[in-house]
């Protein structure tokens, strides 16, 4: 199957509930934000050994360059697939999936993998999309 954006976010939309886990890799076992994209795109290579915290943004936007990812502008149309990197605490980065839905992504307080519609509560430092 080739990979397109739509496949992205139905991979994505297929993990809304399940349950949250910390560096987690396997849905049977429990998803973090970097596992739900990396599940996302179907990588068999998703880092366990980084920090969200910290402002960690160039590990984060080296990852999602060697996984044929490009950023795409802010202002440009946000599509489904698209993937977003954004500020969820102070000095806390977070990524979220875009769907026709909403945003998905691994919720730690709700303990679940999450639809969250627009408008975003956190601001938005980077989106990127997929180019393969």
């Amino acid at each position: 199957m080739s990979v397109t954006g739509r496949t992205i976010a139905e991979r994505a939309l297929l993990q809304v509930g399940t349950a949250f886990r910390k560096n987690g890799r396997l849905p049977d076992v429990g998803l973090d934000c970097v596992g739900l994209v990396g599940h996302a795109l179907a990588l068999d290579d998703i880092p366990n050994d980084y920090s969200l915290r910290g402002n960690h943004m160039t590990r984060i936007e080296d990852y999602l360059r060697r996984n044929f990812c490009v950023v795409s502008p802010p202002s440009d149309t946000v599509a489904p697939g698209d993937i977003a990197a954004v500020c969820s605490a102070p000095t806390q980065v977070h990524l979220i999936v875009r769907t026709d839905q909403g945003w998905v992504h691994a919720h730690a307080g709700l303990r679940r993998v999450v639809i969250t519609p627009d408008p975003l509560p956190w601001p938005v430092l980077s989106i990127w999309r997929y180019k393969g």
